[in-house]
């Protein structure tokens, strides 16, 4: 299963941009929080306190694994490749 479909919340610290939007596309589902590479210990063990501690992330993080619950990864693969061939055709 795919970490996204995980109903869990999370405390992204991106490390490159595509993991950037990947953070951000989680703190707008409201299913976690994202923070700076150069955060401090401290800051990281904060943040993740408060994460755990509101509920209201775990239940966005497990309303889109809901949502999402039938989604095929490799179905998905195959779909966007037959696509992707009909428009070079």
């Amino acid at each position: 299963m795919s970490p996204c479909l995980l109903p869990l919340s999370s405390l992204q610290i991106p490390l490159n941009p595509e993991q950037q939007l990947v953070a951000e596309a989680v703190e707008r589902l409201g299913a976690g929080r994202m923070m700076s590479k150069e955060a401090s210990g401290r800051e990281i063990e904060a943040e993740l306190g408060g994460l755990l501690s509101d509920r209201s992330y775990a239940d966005a993080a497990e309303s889109f694994a809901r949502r999402h619950r039938d989604f095929d990864p490799a179905r998905q693969r195959k779909e966007m490749l037959a696509r992707a061939m009909e428009l070079l055709e």
